[in-house]
């Protein structure tokens, strides 16, 4: 009777540590499902500006913008279209990669391995989406200085700085 008690806990404990670990594989999931549509409406964003966008031609020499702002609007625009591509396809690749351990793993730990697998991507990913966005806000900023005049320039700079200081993780978050 105690064997049999003993059995039916570990069995317990067993059944309850998989139904987490599924749980946290799911969770993994749901948040590379968001990055990576979140980088999708960027990368969206990224290719429209480059193809469609189309500077103004100065009447007066003196009015022309830096030839430099319009070079580093087409890399910030390429840089955010290349991050944001790639978190798309390897958030995708990754999650599509999970599901299949985890479903067709013939150990006993294939959930394990597939919560392991999956979260080896998770700084590079996040990293990779801060640093899209990051290249959105200053293609966002090149372009106000190309199409405005000197004060309103600066006050939509200091805006994205004001977007890019709040929503930066900071240390205080634990990130």
């Amino acid at each position: 009777m105690l064997a049999a008690d003993k059995d039916r806990l570990i069995f317990d404990i067993k059944q309850k540590a998989l139904a987490l670990r599924k749980m946290e594989l799911e969770m993994i999931v749901s948040r590379y499902n968001n990055l990576a549509g979140l980088c999708s409406i960027a990368a969206g964003f990224s290719f429209d500006a480059i193809v469609e966008l189309e500077f103004p031609e100065p009447e007066d020499e003196e009015e022309a913008p830096n030839p430099a702002l319009k070079v580093m609007f087409y890399l910030s625009s390429s840089l955010a279209l290349t991050l944001a591509l790639y978190v798309v396809a390897v958030a995708s690749f990754t999650v599509v990669n999970g599901h299949q351990l985890a479903l067709l793993g013939a150990s006993t730990g294939a959930i394990d391995r597939a919560v392991a697998v999956m979260l080896k991507q998770h700084r590079t990913l996040f990293a990779t989406s801060a640093g899209a966005m990051l290249s959105v806000i200053v293609a966002a900023i090149t372009i106000t200085w190309i199409k405005m005049g000197h004060p309103w320039a600066h006050v939509t700079t200091a805006l994205f700085g004001c977007c890019l200081l709040y929503t930066s993780p900071s240390p205080r978050d634990g990130l």
